[in-house]
């Protein structure tokens, strides 16, 4: 189940990037260590940005990557988490983060970077 999960994400997320570099995701169910293996893959070394938040049993966690100089994940992860009442860290290529799930997609539309 949740390698189809995993595999499920991965396909939307590819179908976003093939119209941007800025991709905002929201998934379920999602284990934090596929959602940080899945930011990494699709930022590996092409100038893109994904800030990917998955929501299970009403907490968040908030996941930013970027190959892009411009944006720090870190600060991204740390600035959502902290909308979403919680707290993130990183650097500038992988940040991550939580909080409540309850504002996730009011705070994801409004992110901007």
């Amino acid at each position: 189940m949740k390698k189809n999960l995993k595999n499920n994400v991965y396909e939307n997320l590819n179908e976003k990037f093939k119209t941007g570099n800025f991709v905002k995701f929201i998934s379920h169910g999602l284990e934090v260590k596929d959602a940080i293996s899945l930011a990494k893959e699709f930022t590996e070394g092409k100038n893109r940005i994904l800030i990917l938040i998955n929501v299970s049993g009403g907490k968040a966690n908030v996941v930013c990557a970027s190959s892009n100089p411009d944006v720090n994940a870190g600060g991204a992860a740390k600035k959502i988490s902290n909308k979403l009442g919680g707290g993130g860290h990183g650097d500038e290529k992988l940040g991550v983060g939580g909080g409540k799930a309850e504002s996730v997609e009011d705070v994801l539309a409004k992110f901007e970077i």
